[in-house]
């Protein structure tokens, strides 16, 4: 039925060829049409499984919080304190802002105001000894003889600090208010300096989420423009997200443009002819068009990844058109056009959608699963690939109909000659049985060891990633963690035992900031403790103002300040608002940040936080954003299975229909096995792991195997003349413009493509050797007859 369906096709493109060109130029006004709503638009999260909780919590970095939409700038340079304030105003006019902090108490205001409004509550032991002290008679004499001397010696600047706090009570609330803060930032000044004083840390937050690329690049680009007095680095989303979208863009764009001319510079030396790489060339250009244009119409914004399939369809697509011009070319020599246009739609018809057919359901296997981008990537592919055979199949006839080049064919290729000695080689067998037996290592070494897996996003970025390099100098100068790993507790657990794991944690250094539910909690131990200070201080402030009087002064202006301290002393803090929870999977969660100190993009470091985390809180979740490869990796794994049992069961069915003998079956499969046990030995013998950045290798590995494996034995199949010299060339050549379509990918500044393109490359590789080399000496000795017979 399918070369019945070819062959009716073939006579429309030779009967009606207007019609056909028509058709193809209504097809194309269409593209023209939809091309308009192609998009650019790099979502960091599309490369994020979805449905799996722990990744959903990490797309906002917690419920409830905007951590996402938070950004570090650290300022550097001479003088830096005195340039914050007018810093900070201009940063507080950028229409992409809603929130600047320049100062302590606007980036740890939650902290330090509830230690401002219950100071008795917040006050560490030592510091409430001292304030106890300073309440006792021979406290207050010694205060008040110290402030006196204050006041004496600037009689203007001190009289109303005196009558407002005679006892100096402030120094001792605000030595203790810093250590709140952490260690790396204390300093008399009120804004984020570090020690050393030549860095300042200012936090923004962007109104808009960072996985919008375009806004992104706009908020930088103001901020950059308001702090270009100093030298600005930024960390957080909007940095990750801008310099990430400016590499990709760049490696898509080159590599696109270098793969398009090198496979056109090797079609223009191994065919010895101007006009037919160019032949070749049409039908694959145009299915590249469409695939954007209806593709970008159908799955919306494309992200850089899914973009880069232009580049792997010039290498994939140009199969088709080297295959059927190679079969045309044959046929041509004994028949006239029309003939020649027949024998090829049909005969290399069937093999071509047959590896369509494979290729198309190994991308929609692969794509089928979880993480949005590789869908779209393989959608995107199988989109370009149909294209690509349906413009082969009708518009080649049509362009070969008037161009001599494609009659006479390209020659033949010298690696065939090559491959037909060793094929008549009587060792050769040896050899093969060594390919062989290196697959058959490869897939033990798999089923023994197993493949390696990485998610961790540093893997993804260059080591000079700018957003990266700034983050390391946060840290170094901040000495813990700038974004918050946030736990969310169970909320059946009372806040006082949160509160007091807290304070462990920060007690044995293991964290630097707690903040979140546990910020305005008071425990109940603390305001037992402040009642017990109250009581025994009850009448500080009449026996102070009689101090005062004593001392020769009049107590009536000291009264206001005094009375306003006993004040903040006797606050009983009502904390409900604080105490909100938030909802994880349908239950309430007390949500608590912490920054922990060391660095956690350190994986041995993390795990130790990890570990003591989960001590303080085992049944709490932690939602760790240095932590997310942790949770992508089993995901990548589990899909990658799952893809590959999906694709195996898919290519015996499709080959079955399209080959129908088992042994033919089994030939054709050999090239994609024997090459993969190869590849999968390589990346576990080199340490090269598998992540969501090259993963996809692995169907278009297959695809490419497949495709070559099916001419190969189709051919041989047709029991016409030896199929290796009748399509080997063409093998040759579309492993070629393969490797060279992927191997534009290697030199790309971003890890994850460049990796992509070397794991395409050495696939390609070992396909080709097994299909050119390998393959055919099996074939030796035996017949389509023998294999029709076992069927």
């Amino acid at each position: 039925m399918i070369a019945r369906l070819l062959a009716a096709w073939a006579e429309v493109v030779i009967t009606r060829p207007r019609a056909v060109l028509v058709g193809l130029g209504l097809v194309t006004l269409g593209a023209c049409v939809c091309l308009p709503r192609l998009r650019l638009a790099p979502d960091v999260n599309a490369f994020l499984p979805e449905g799996d909780l722990g990744i959903a919590l990490h797309g906002a970095a917690g419920p409830g919080a905007s951590a996402s939409r938070e950004l570090f700038v650290l300022l550097e340079g001479e003088g830096i304190e005195a340039k914050l304030p007018a810093l900070g105003e201009s940063l507080r006019a950028s229409p992409y802002l809603e929130r600047v902090a320049v100062t302590r108490d606007e980036l740890f205001g939650e902290l330090r105001t509830a230690a401002a409004e219950t100071p008795l509550a917040w006050l560490p032991e030592d510091a409430l000894r001292d304030l106890e002290t300073r309440l006792a008679p021979a406290g207050r004499r010694r205060a008040l003889e110290a402030g006196r001397a204050a006041f004496a010696s600037d009689p203007l600047g001190g009289r109303e600090l005196f009558v407002r706090d005679p006892l100096s009570l402030r120094r001792i609330l605000s030595a203790a208010g810093d250590t709140l803060v952490p260690a790396a930032l204390r300093s008399a000044s009120p804004y984020l300096i570090q020690r050393e004083g030549t860095l300042a840390l200012v936090s923004v937050r962007g109104k808009e989420e960072p996985t919008r690329v375009d806004f992104s690049k706009r908020l930088l680009a103001d901020l950059e423009e308001r702090l270009d007095s100093v030298r600005p680095a930024f960390f957080g989303g909007y940095a990750t997200a801008r310099a990430d979208a400016t590499r990709i863009e760049h490696d898509i764009r080159s590599s696109t443009i270098a793969s398009v001319v090198l496979v056109l510079l090797f079609l223009l030396v191994t065919t010895r002819s101007f006009v037919l790489p160019h032949l070749l060339f049409v039908p694959v250009a145009l299915a590249i068009f469409y695939a954007l244009a209806y593709g970008g119409a159908w799955l919306g914004p494309l992200t850089p990844l899914a973009i880069s399939a232009t580049a792997i369809l010039t290498g994939l697509g140009v199969d088709f058109t080297l295959h059927y011009a190679e079969r045309y070319a044959e046929a041509r020599r004994g028949s006239d056009h029309a003939g020649a246009v027949r024998i090829a739609s049909v005969c290399t018809g069937r093999a071509s959608l047959a590896a369509l057919a494979t290729s198309v359901a190994a991308f929609v296997c692969f794509a089928s699963g979880s993480f949005p981008e590789l869908r779209r990537f393989g959608a995107l592919l199988a989109l370009g690939l149909v294209a690509a055979f349906v413009t082969t199949m009708t518009l080649f006839p049509l362009l070969a109909r008037h161009a001599r080049a494609a009659e006479r064919g390209a020659p033949p290729a010298r690696v065939v000659a090559l491959a037909r000695r060793f094929v008549a080689w009587p060792r050769a067998g040896w050899l093969v049985a060594l390919a062989l037996a290196a697959s058959l290592v490869g897939w033990g070494l798999v089923l023994v060891h197993g493949l390696d897996f990485d998610a961790d996003p540093a893997r993804l970025r260059p080591a000079d990633d700018p957003a990266a390099l700034a983050a390391d100098r946060i840290q170094a100068a901040l000495g813990f963690t700038p974004l918050p790993v946030l736990v969310l507790v169970p909320a059946e657990r009372s806040l006082d035992d949160v509160a007091a794991a807290c304070e462990e944690l920060r007690a044995n250094g293991d964290v630097a900031l707690v903040h979140g539910a546990v910020a305005g909690h008071v425990s109940a131990d603390r305001r037992a403790r402040a009642q017990a200070f109250r009581a025994r201080t009850a009448n500080w402030v009449e026996d102070t103002l009689a101090d005062l009087a004593d001392a020769g002064l009049q107590p009536a202006p000291f009264r206001a300040g005094l009375e306003e301290w006993n004040a903040r002393f006797s606050a009983e803090l009502d904390d409900e608002a604080s105490h909100a929870t938030v909802s994880v999977a349908g239950e309430p969660h007390w949500r608590v940040a912490v920054h922990p100190t060391g660095d956690l993009n350190d994986a041995a470091h993390r795990a130790t936080v990890h570990a003591t985390l989960r001590r303080v809180f085992p049944d709490a979740r932690l939602v760790d954003p240095y932590g997310l490869s942790e949770l992508v990796l089993p995901i990548l794994e589990h899909e990658l299975r799952r893809a590959l049992l999906w694709i195996a069961a898919c290519l015996v069915v499709l080959l079955t229909a399209f080959l129908r003998r088992p042994r033919a079956i089994a030939l054709a499969l050999l090239p994609v096995t024997a090459g993969f046990g190869i590849l999968f030995g390589a990346l576990i013998v080199l340490g090269i792991p598998l992540h969501p950045g090259n993963v996809i290798a692995v169907p278009l590995i297959l695809g490419l195997g497949v495709d070559d494996g099916v001419h190969l034995v189709a051919r041989w199949l047709e029991n016409r003349g030896d199929a290796l010299t009748a399509t080997g060339s063409a093998i040759w050549r579309t492993s070629c413009t393969s490797a060279l379509g992927f191997g534009s990918l290697i030199t790309a500044a971003s890890p994850a493509i460049a990796s992509l393109g070397l794991l395409v490359l050495i696939g390609v590789a070992a396909t080709f050797v097994t299909s050119l080399f390998v393959l055919p000496r099996v074939l030796v000795g035996s017949s389509p007859s023998r294999a029709s017979s076992r069927a």
